[in-house]
């Protein structure tokens, strides 16, 4: 089943990956001296980082090692190269489409094409690549988004607690053990009551995790009442039973459609992940279903990966959703498709008397960058009725 749903998303992937490759190739292949040596080295470069990404993944399931790091690092970066190339070309040519129904190049442009081609070349491989240095530096830049939140219900002589939120950290290749020991780190600054983690803990293949063992610095988060997660889409893409069973080893207890009790009387919702029903052919729990056996007059934290179906919480009397998946986009122009496909693609909102928070996440998937949004850890502070 998994490697059907595999097949299946890289055939769809590269029906739309490959013809957009092949026109960016053409268009910024027009720049470069018309003399073979040239265009045969820009064509097996081109491929090269063309097919790095999907290439090192593929390499990783069958020899994760450090080459396999290295091709990988290349084909994240090249996603973004790629994204900004695209859209520079296409606006290049909207002009161009522009001046030949109504022409405005200046004549010294037209004269002289093959050195205009080089200068625009030039000028957007300078921006990129300024776009590429200041999107790892603020991917590499955490910040402390601090949230406070009242909640009418009684914990019991509980009056406040301090929780730390953190989702999508995709531990692997980007996010490695020295980034990881970073934002742990900071997390035990906060000197949290409970720290919870909101999916996507691991980036799919768990293999150069367990090589490099980044794991054992999430073993030194510090929380009275416990660390626990929840399984995203990534755990399931990687072996959710092998995640589970590796973050248990450091002390994370994963919540799959399960409930915990924390405190007194507060209760802590973990939902499967909605993809998982793909992958294992098993459909999560109902939210009602979940909930049944709690008391509704406590106050109930619950922990859904993907934040779709926003009303189930608040039909069912949920004090606070958490919830993660999004990266807000994580590069612009995506951060508009987010908005879009989510009721809250990223940020608070509040339905009735449930809370919810949609973090962007502490970590990059594919590009270890951030253009457009910030990446965070969540400290939610939270105040209980009398």
């Amino acid at each position: 089943m998994k490697t059907i749903q595999f097949m299946v998303f890289y055939l769809i992937v590269l029906a739309v990956y490959v013809p957009l490759h092949y026109y960016l190739f053409t268009r910024f292949s027009q720049a470069l001296p018309s003399a073979p040596p040239w265009r045969l080295v820009f064509k097996v470069i081109f491929i090269f980082l063309a097919a790095a990404y999907f290439g090192g993944r593929a390499l990783e399931r069958v020899w994760s090692s450090p080459v396999s790091d290295v091709i990988i690092w290349i084909g994240s970066f090249w996603l973004a190269v790629f994204v900004y190339g695209l859209i520079i070309v296409l606006l290049i040519d909207l002009v161009r489409l522009l001046d030949y129904l109504i022409p405005f190049f200046p004549t010294g442009w037209v004269a002289n094409p093959i050195k205009t081609k080089v200068i625009l070349l030039g000028s957007s491989l300078m921006v990129i690549m300024a776009l590429l240095v200041a999107g790892f530096i603020n991917a590499r830049t955490l910040r402390i988004k601090t949230l406070n939140l009242q909640i009418e219900k009684s914990a019991g002589h509980l009056r406040s607690m301090n929780v730390v939120l953190v989702s999508d950290l995709h531990l692997g290749h980007v996010v490695g053990k020295h980034h990881a020991g970073r934002i742990v780190e900071k997390i035990n600054a906060l000197d949290p009551d409970l720290i919870l983690l909101a999916g996507d803990v691991i980036d799919e293949d768990i293999s150069p995790v367990l090589r490099k063992d980044i794991g054992s610095v999430l073993g030194r988060l510090k929380a009275d009442l416990g660390v626990y997660s929840i399984a995203g889409n990534h755990e399931y893409i990687g072996g959710i039973d092998s995640a589970e069973k590796y973050l248990s080893k450091y002390g994370i207890k994963m919540l799959r459609d399960q409930v915990a009790q924390v405190g007194e009387k507060i209760f802590l919702v973990g939902r499967e992940d909605i993809t998982g029903q793909r992958f294992t052919g098993k459909k999560r729990k109902e939210l009602s279903a979940l909930l049944a056996d709690i008391d509704m007059s406590n106050p109930v934290i619950l922990l859904d990966h993907q934040p779709f179906h926003l009303e189930h919480a608040a039909e069912q009397l949920v004090d606070v959703q958490l919830s993660g998946h999004t990266h807000g986009g994580q590069i612009w122009p995506f951060t508009y498709i987010v908005d879009a496909i989510y009721e809250i693609g990223t940020g608070y909102g509040v339905k009735g008397n449930t809370h919810y928070y949609v973090s962007p996440g502490a970590g990059t998937w594919g590009p270890p960058l951030r253009i457009g949004t910030i990446p965070e850890i969540v400290n939610l502070r939270l105040t209980f009725g009398e």
